[in-house]
């Protein structure tokens, strides 16, 4: 059961700056379990996933991985930015 798994906290609302000068926003929901991302104008809710990072979301074509202060999004097969840092 994914809503089981032991993540660590994170923020509710956090602002992602990549080293490719990209951003993103994302907010965590509670009903259901999710996360919504906002990058280049479009606005996606991810469901979560298993993963080995701290946490994972993905509707199978946007992928958000987050482990501690640093995110990693792809979309469509593509990196959208690397080395992202909460902000």
């Amino acid at each position: 059961c994914v809503q089981g798994m032991n993540q660590p906290p994170m923020p509710q609302q956090a602002r992602y700056v990549c080293e490719n000068g990209k951003a993103f926003a994302v907010e965590l929901l509670a009903d259901p379990p999710s996360a919504r991302v906002v990058f280049d104008e479009k606005q996606v809710t991810l469901p979560p996933a298993l993963a080995a990072t701290d946490a994972k979301y993905t509707d199978g074509r946007t992928t958000l991985y987050v482990e501690g202060d640093r995110a990693l999004l792809e979309t469509a097969g593509q990196v959208f930015g690397r080395g992202c840092l909460r902000r």
